[in-house]
């Protein structure tokens, strides 16, 4: 998780990416709604194994976020990802890690909103 995150903020902070992720990603462009907050997703910042992070704003706060949306394929990825969230919500706050906002199931994906 931490390699993962990692690249997110490198990419976050201005890095570019080669361009073709944001183009051939269909999420990229997209509302959602996740605990009340209407997200714009912007831009892929990080991809791996188990899903993508993406660059997202609030319509409303107009405030910048990562959220983290992940495959929850079978039983097994749910109790990783629960382990996660677990974690994550144990180690707030904490200086070294994005602060964890909320989480929301949609479709089989799970997504985590940090910033």
């Amino acid at each position: 998780m931490g390699d993962y995150l990692r690249s997110a903020i490198s990419n976050w902070v201005g890095a570019s990416n080669d361009g073709h992720e944001d183009t051939e990603n269909q999420f990229v462009g997209q509302q959602i709604e996740l605990k009340g907050r209407r997200l714009k997703v912007n831009k892929v910042i990080a991809e791996g194994g188990f899903g993508f992070v993406f660059r997202v704003r609030d319509m409303q706060t107009q405030e910048v976020f990562a959220l983290k949306r992940i495959i929850a394929a079978d039983k097994e990825a749910k109790k990783e990802i629960n382990n996660e969230i677990e974690v994550l919500t144990k180690l707030q706050p904490h200086p070294h890690i994005m602060k964890f906002i909320s989480w929301g199931l949609i479709s089989n994906n799970i997504y985590l909103l940090l910033r």
